[in-house]
């Protein structure tokens, strides 16, 4: 069967341990230690169960390519693979948004194909991965999620896809948000219904910072 391969993606994917998802299962973990080593293989009732509990058709176990992240071995990744770390917002003086973020030391990285972000056309160099907090976004993003975004220095309120998630600061605050611009004012936009619209313009977008459109959004279950 041989899913040992998807099986790794995934479980980084959704940042969850060998010990987690057999507690999930009923199983031991060395069980799941073997099925990520393809030394044996799940019954057909764990399959369903892996597929309910990752949310995807059975038959992608089958078809890794399906999977972009990838897990490396420590010490002989793939090729044409790349780690994205986790960082922590840190408002600082200065025009380079990068030094508003700082990376956290022996923070778990995440691996990715490059043909993930060539796809996108973007820079992995330029990507931050980071928590969210706080439940403005739910459902689409919950308290805890991990977030991955692009950050492009030259992005202006002018610039911004109308409707999509970006990650900015608003008087130096974090803030994770639906934007758009429409007749020179800035739309601040939660998708829960309970937090209400912010509207920026003129002199208050002197304090807003843009610093990237959200591409991902990660879950642990």
């Amino acid at each position: 069967m041989a899913i040992g391969s998807a099986l790794k993606k995934l479980m980084a994917i959704h940042e969850i341990t060998q010990k987690d998802l057999a507690e999930k299962l009923g199983i031991t973990r060395q069980a799941v230690s073997r099925w990520c080593k393809d030394q044996s293989d799940p019954t057909t009732e764990k399959l369903a169960e892996l597929a309910k509990f990752f949310n995807i058709p059975i038959n992608d176990f089958f078809d890794g390519s399906r999977i972009d992240t990838c897990v490396p071995d420590e010490e002989n990744p793939p090729e044409n693979t790349v780690a994205i770390p986790e960082f922590e917002f840190k408002v600082a003086a200065g025009d380079d948004y990068i030094n508003d973020w700082e990376q956290i030391h022996n923070s778990t990285k995440r691996w990715y194909s490059i043909d993930f972000f060539r796809d996108r056309h973007l820079d992995p160099r330029n990507c931050i991965r980071c928590t969210a907090h706080g439940e403005s976004m739910f459902p689409t993003i919950c308290d805890g999620d991990k977030i991955l975004f692009a950050l492009d220095k030259e992005l202006t309120v002018q610039r911004i896809h109308d409707g999509a998630i970006y990650v900015l600061s608003v008087d130096g605050a974090l803030r994770v948000k639906r934007l758009s611009y429409q007749n020179g004012c800035l739309v601040i936009t939660s998708d829960n219904p309970e937090y209400p619209k912010e509207i920026h313009q003129k002199e208050s977008l002197n304090n807003i910072r843009i610093y990237g459109r959200v591409i991902e959004v990660t879950r642990s279950l």
